[in-house]
């Protein structure tokens, strides 16, 4: 730094740049030094957070079939689907929103909505957010599902899965 005169004080900084996921307490140490002093020490803890991050895992059943009775329709009941979120950062996620978009051949139970809400999800926690979808018997076959994932401490996501749908059996009649 130079030379210090007497009655001077000088101020110094530095900026910590930590490694993604580096969360947790840490200690640091300055030692100063001059030749007419003796040496300065401080030492102080610090608790780095690292920045949050969702990890998204998805469970489908594998194949919404034909029922045996008619109780709920061709298909049976409404199926499971289900996205867990886990932030894999020590920082919180806040307003973490999730939207399932059913493609044309499923749909929503009439009181189900396709996007779920979770206010603050705290560091290395998870959530899981759940729907019951019915086929239709429009479409069969792999249909396509999309997970819209956003909050205000992450970037948006979107995490496609499929879901095999049986088609329904088809009469034909000569007239």
């Amino acid at each position: 730094m130079g030379d210090l005169p007497p009655g001077k004080e000088v101020t110094v900084g530095w900026t910590v740049q930590p490694k993604v996921a580096a969360g947790g307490e840490r200690k640091l140490r300055i030692i100063g030094s001059a030749k007419e002093v003796e040496n300065v020490e401080i030492s102080s803890s610090v608790t780095l957070l690292s920045p949050p991050g969702i990890i998204p895992s998805v469970v489908v059943p594998d194949r919404i079939r034909r029922a045996k009775s008619r109780e709920y329709g061709p298909y049976g009941p409404p199926a499971s689907i289900q996205i867990k979120c886990r932030n894999d950062g020590k920082s919180p996620i806040d307003n973490l929103k999730v939207e399932l978009v059913l493609p044309a051949g499923l749909e929503f139970p009439r009181i189900q909505k396709a996007e779920q809400y979770y206010r603050r999800l705290d560091g290395l926690q998870e959530v899981v957010f759940s729907w019951k979808v019915s086929a239709t018997g429009e479409k069969s076959g792999d249909l396509p599902l999309k997970f819209n994932i956003t909050s205000d401490s992450t970037e948006d996501k979107t995490v496609p899965a499929k879901l095999a749908v049986d088609p329904l059996p088809v009469s034909i009649a000569w007239v």
